[in-house]
């Protein structure tokens, strides 16, 4: 099962799933993280783990309907390979 995180700030429980993925004890690849905060640390956690990452919000996507889109094509690519950071 791959997975996908949501995270504004530190990302820890994010890390700690990335860590039991990591070491076998739960059966899932993380595929992607979506934040709508720039320089949120949970980036790095990602970023060290494979993870594509996505930046959206209201600056990067200042109509409604094109950030509900940006956020269901971030979806999408958890079930392709990761498509690195954006």
């Amino acid at each position: 099962m791959r997975i996908g995180f949501l995270a504004s700030h530190r990302g820890s429980n994010m890390q700690a799933v990335l860590e039991a993925c990591a070491e076998g004890r739960l059966d899932a690849v993380p595929a992607v993280l979506v934040t709508n905060n720039r320089s949120a640390a949970a980036i790095q956690h990602a970023q060290r783990g494979g993870l594509g990452v996505y930046v959206l919000n209201g600056l990067t996507h200042p109509e409604p309907d094109a950030l509900d889109i940006a956020m269901h094509d971030a979806r999408c690519t958890m079930h392709s390979s990761p498509p690195g950071a954006i």
